[in-house]
């Protein structure tokens, strides 16, 4: 389920998506070969909520805690792995970006670049990586037309 929701909702955000029924199918699918066993237990409220105001199922409830957060962890594992890390990650942010380690965890939990690299302070973090794109370009192409200037005029002396 999580892994159908970060594959379709978090990769290909946006409307005109198949994302509600991937996920609602994705749903099915986990009842329905859970069910016999958890009583269709997915979401941690279910077992939290009865446990904290009737005290029951105390031996138990460890298990759909754990399943959750490791079931997290496992699919945002997988789906980072086959995905790639993408833009928000502070390893790739801090190289393309040239950010400092507190500023690329910033980008990453909050989503949008520091106050430093933004002029209108509308961008995201899309806006930055093309900017940074486009100068890297700009500079790659004035240092060469500098080199092919200079063997210009020595081959011509």
């Amino acid at each position: 389920l999580i892994s159908c929701v970060y594959a379709c909702g978090v990769a290909k955000p946006g409307h005109g998506s198949h994302t509600p029924l991937a996920v609602g199918l994705a749903l099915l699918c986990c009842a329905g070969a859970g069910g016999q066993y958890t009583g269709a237990s997915l979401n941690p409220a279910r077992v939290i909520g009865p446990l904290t105001i009737f005290a029951c199922g105390k031996d138990v409830c460890w298990i759909y805690i754990l399943g959750q957060v490791v079931a997290a962890a496992l699919a945002c594992s997988v789906f980072a792995f086959v995905s790639g890390l993408g833009p928000l990650n502070p390893h790739t942010s801090s190289r393309t970006l040239h950010l400092e380690w507190h500023e690329a965890m910033f980008v990453w939990m909050i989503g949008s670049p520091p106050k430093r690299l933004r002029h209108t302070g509308r961008e995201n973090i899309n806006d930055m990586l093309l900017e940074e794109k486009k100068r890297r370009i700009a500079a790659k192409s004035a240092s060469s037309g500098s080199g092919a200037r200079a063997s210009g005029a020595l081959g011509g002396a």
